[in-house]
């Protein structure tokens, strides 16, 4: 009788267990769509304060820019009028502008990614849609920072920035924000402290970085 009281207790508990988890990983999982369509929404209406909110203090937020034949990145704890990513925003926003968000039309999913390709020399998206991929780990920072290493051109970068790019981008989710054929929006977005924030933000991308 004691041996069914303590398996009894025993499968309560582990069936409890599995409830919370299965409970938290729901709650991460709805808090991570929300922050992606915050994101999206904010880049849109170019609200800097909403962007702030999601940039990680400690971490910040990176952002990937073309300046040339290469790719480069700086990093900002927190956006301003005139800042690098603000200016790239405007850039990217008058190249690749985007009609105002509609999530319903444009459902969240998770799964392979738009894949931006050329046909007859215009850019274009192997699809449309809003999309996240979480098995996938993508290293956008170090193969621009290894790139220009290679070329004497990284000195800025210390092994301590080196390694702590590594460890972001090990932990991020690529989302694409394609709602049409001809624009879209290339983030990271990552998990810290039961908080999700934009990571990394691709300023300028061609079928190459894809």
């Amino acid at each position: 009788m004691y041996f069914k009281r303590g398996f009894f207790a025993f499968s309560l508990l582990i069936i409890a267990c599995s409830t919370f988890a299965q409970t938290k990983t729901s709650k991460k999982e709805a808090d991570f769509i929300t922050a992606c369509k915050g994101v999206v929404s904010s880049i849109y209406k170019r609200d800097i304060k909403k962007l702030n909110a999601y940039i990680n203090p400690k971490y910040g937020l990176y952002t990937l820019y073309s300046p040339g034949v290469s790719d480069n990145f700086v990093n900002e704890k927190k956006i301003g009028r005139g800042s690098p990513l603000d200016n790239h925003l405007s850039l990217t926003l008058n190249d690749l502008p985007i009609t105002k968000p509609d999530f319903v039309k444009n459902l969240f999913k998770y799964g392979k990614l738009p894949q931006w390709q050329w046909i007859e020399d215009e850019g274009v998206w192997s699809k449309t849609g809003f999309f996240a991929d979480t098995i996938k780990k993508y290293q956008p920072l170090t193969e621009a920072a290894n790139f220009l290493i290679s070329n004497n051109e990284g000195d800025q970068y210390s092994k301590k920035e080196l390694r702590t790019i590594k460890l972001i981008e090990s932990q991020c989710r690529k989302v694409v924000f394609a709602p049409d054929k001809e624009s879209g929006l290339i983030f990271y977005m990552i998990y810290i402290n039961s908080k999700w924030y934009l990571a990394i933000f691709e300023a300028a991308f061609d079928v190459n970085d894809i």
